[in-house]
């Protein structure tokens, strides 16, 4: 049991520790505060991480990153921030965001 119990760990750890590349497709998706007119809804998207990472903000850098992709996926232009936690009694750097994606008509 202790065995599998490090080696969920280990694994967690080392998924939020992983730094985020910015695809070239996810290069072209913006995020923004409100989705304007002449858009439409095509998902939702969303991030958690910053376990392993020493400071906050790059923990939300690399949520933003990974948004960003995760929408041109759904080949989305924008990226709408619905919610967002931002560090926790037990986790100072850890990130939840999750936003809706749209695409341009």
């Amino acid at each position: 049991m202790r065995l599998i119990a490090t080696l969920f760990i280990a694994a967690l750890l080392s998924g939020c520790a992983t730094k985020i590349n910015l695809t070239k497709k996810g290069e072209s998706v913006s995020i923004t505060k409100s989705a304007p007119n002449g858009y439409e809804l095509v998902g939702a998207v969303d991030c958690n991480g910053g376990w392993a990472l020493k400071d906050r903000m790059n923990s939300v850098r690399q949520c933003y990153k990974t948004l960003r992709n995760r929408a041109a996926e759904l080949k989305a232009d924008i990226v709408v921030i619905n919610h967002q936690m931002i560090g926790n009694m037990e986790c100072a750097n850890c990130v939840y965001l999750s936003g809706l994606a749209y695409k341009k008509n």
